[in-house]
């Protein structure tokens, strides 16, 4: 990724958020992932899923496991993932109270800054690992090696580069398996974990500390984002269920929103005992509409 195609997703994050109006947080996911939840109606954590593990790696499980967030759900404030990621066109939205005592939250998005603490190190440490490097890995790690050295560049608030290790998955994860530091990478990679962590004073405080945190990043629509990541499997029949995001349902409804689609959310809503249905809407970008004038 370029600097210019990551201004573009800036500009984007920050349109849809001003679209959608409310703040919220946002589980994103693909075509397949939205369709299978509707059977459940749960977001349910990894290891609840029972996938195989080729179905259920996503571009950061490597790097998710060793500081033990491999097991979880996550969510962003706003539309984040949706526009960081092509293949994440539908996402689960909810309300910034359903954030609970079980919540993390990080400042950035955490495993970005592993990909950088990685770097880092290699660079300095092991450069051999990049010997036989793709000609994109070069460009990725040429951009990373500028940006970082450029005092006055930061990525999400803290100095220093951005290394989109998901362009390059396979080789990010033949680097890592080569490493012969990966104990002292996992140790930097819990302090990296801490450094960047919401804190509260206690549970309560807490809670509100980061509700109120989700809703400011929401708000300015900073790409430094945060995380919300919870550690506990997600109920959609929730009070706290906005809705849906659906990318273009309403511009290629036969693409996106069609009768497939139409009959799984029907299916869903029917169903559910807990949530305000006469409040849960579909946004597609651009407007926000009631469910019930979208699938009936």
């Amino acid at each position: 990724m370029t600097e210019p195609n990551f201004e573009v997703k800036k500009k984007r994050y920050k349109e849809l958020n001003q679209a959608f109006g409310e703040p919220c947080i946002v589980h994103a996911t693909t075509h397949k992932h939205f369709l299978n939840v509707f059977a459940t109606k749960i977001l349910r954590t990894q290891s609840e899923k029972d996938l195989p593990e080729s179905e259920a790696r996503t571009h950061s499980a490597m790097l998710d496991k060793y500081i033990h967030l491999d097991d979880t759900v996550f969510f962003t404030p706003g539309f984040s993932y949706n526009t960081m990621w092509d293949e994440y066109p539908y996402g689960f939205i909810f309300s910034i109270k359903r954030i609970d005592a079980q919540f993390e939250i990080f400042k950035i998005h955490i495993v970005l800054h592993l990909a950088k603490t990685c770097m880092r190190f290699w660079l300095k440490n092991e450069p051999e690992l990049f010997l036989g490097a793709s000609e994109e890995a070069k460009k990725l790690i040429d951009d990373f090696k500028r940006t970082d050295a450029d005092p006055k560049y930061d990525f999400e608030g803290l100095p220093g580069g951005y290394f989109p290790f998901w362009f390059v998955n396979k080789e990010f994860e033949n680097w890592f398996n080569n490493t012969k530091h990966k104990n002292e990478l996992v140790r930097l990679f819990h302090n990296a974990r801490e450094h960047v962590k919401v804190r509260g004073w206690f549970p309560l405080f807490n809670v509100r500390h980061m509700q109120s945190f989700a809703e400011k990043v929401f708000r300015t629509s900073e790409m430094r984002n945060g995380e919300m990541v919870s550690h506990r499997s997600i109920s959609l029949d929730d009070p706290n269920f906005k809705g849906f995001f659906i990318y273009r349902a309403f511009s290629e409804p036969e693409k996106y929103l069609n009768e497939r689609v139409k009959k799984e959310l029907r299916t869903f809503f029917e169903s559910c005992k807990r949530i305000r249905k006469d409040r849960v809407v579909i946004f597609d970008g651009n407007t926000s509409k009631n469910i019930i004038d979208c699938i009936y």
